[in-house]
């Protein structure tokens, strides 16, 4: 090598040399930058916003799918983005969606479940879990969830509705009441609301209450059984 070297004229040295600070200090300028996006490369690891970025059209054709009902292709799109972004929440969270709607109730709240522990500020995630379990027949758990979504934020007729749902089942007539009230509060065309307060308010054995929410229920179109209606008026 030195002997090679020996042989290399002036001019070529200093290229050589030249050429040698140049990688030197693309080399200093590309730790620098990397250090300033808070990027360390290590190998050939892909930093986690490229990864994100690089998603986002993926990210955005799921959600049109999924859209338009197309849900097999949603979740191949989907299982895409979080293979690209494992900490996409949200991308989690409609995982859970499509595949509850595919009925694929475990791995639906499996996804959810990695949506909240992924740190998705989303009360609709607990909503769903609610939901999921409640129609398994673990009523428990599903008030749990079902209350974490009402002090999550969500105040919509259907929470308030199951929740007054799972109370009823549970056998906690007063609780129930007062969540199918909440509910017809939100939505007064809730015609199931108004039918279940009518249902309950005759086991809790008030009958007026029951009359009244009867005939808002038959108001919006609901037609009672006639024994219910019979047995109703003699109650009073």
């Amino acid at each position: 090598m030195v002997q090679i070297m020996s042989r290399l004229n002036h001019s070529k040295r200093a290229w050589i040399m030249l050429a040698g600070l140049v990688v030197a200090l693309l080399l200093i300028v590309g730790h620098e930058a990397s250090q300033s996006a808070g990027v360390i490369l290590k190998d050939r690891a892909v930093p986690q916003k490229a990864l994100a970025a690089s998603a986002a059209p993926v990210y955005q054709q799921a959600l049109e799918a999924e859209a338009k009902g197309d849900l097999k292709n949603a979740n191949a799109l989907l299982e895409q983005v979080i293979s690209n972004d494992p900490a996409n929440a949200d991308a989690y969270f409609h995982l859970g969606v499509v595949n509850f709607k595919l009925g694929l109730k475990a791995r639906s709240e499996e996804y959810y479940l990695k949506a909240i522990a992924g740190g998705l500020k989303n009360p609709e995630s607990y909503f769903h879990l609610g939901y999921i379990k409640e129609t398994e027949g673990s009523l428990q758990e599903a008030l749990e969830y079902y209350l974490k979504a009402e002090e999550g934020g969500v105040g919509s007729a259907e929470l308030y509705f199951n929740i007054g749902n799972v109370f009823a089942r549970l056998g906690n007539n007063t609780r129930a009441i007062q969540y199918y009230t909440r509910a017809v509060s939100v939505n007064p065309e809730h015609l199931d609301a108004f039918v279940n307060l009518s249902t309950v308010s005759f086991q809790a054995g008030a009958y007026a209450d029951a009359q009244f929410y009867l005939d808002k229920a038959q108001k919006l179109g609901y037609k009672a059984p006639d024994e219910y209606v019979k047995v109703l008026k003699e109650k009073q």
